[in-house]
């Protein structure tokens, strides 16, 4: 799962660069969260209960994880086309700061 997460955080980089993707996205992050909760609250019972406060956590984890840098450096950076290849440091930094607006838009919608 920390590898989806690793790419995840390449593509949110991009999506940052337009901040109007990101309030457009909130009300649809919220609504995936809450499908997400359902669908896969019974592999993961913390989840299904506080789907949000595992996201959060999570995202704690990963930005403390020095096998994520590893990984991102050695596997995925390669895989990126173009000139616009951003660092580790880059890429977790947009990627925990528009994570962190969704997560927020979710809790303040009540999710």
């Amino acid at each position: 799962m920390l590898g989806t997460r690793r790419r995840y955080a390449t593509s949110t980089t991009c999506t940052a660069r337009k901040p109007e993707l990101v309030s457009v996205s909130a009300p649809a992050f919220a609504a995936l969260v809450q499908g997400d909760a359902a669908e896969f609250g019974r592999q993961h019972a913390d989840f299904a209960k506080v789907p949000l406060g595992v996201l959060e956590r999570t995202l704690d984890q990963v930005g403390a994880d020095p096998q994520s840098r590893v990984e991102y450096e050695q596997n995925l950076l390669p895989l990126v086309y173009g000139s616009f290849k951003p660092t580790y440091d880059e890429a977790f930094a947009s990627f925990e700061k528009v994570a962190r607006t969704l997560l927020n838009a979710a809790n303040r919608s009540g999710q």
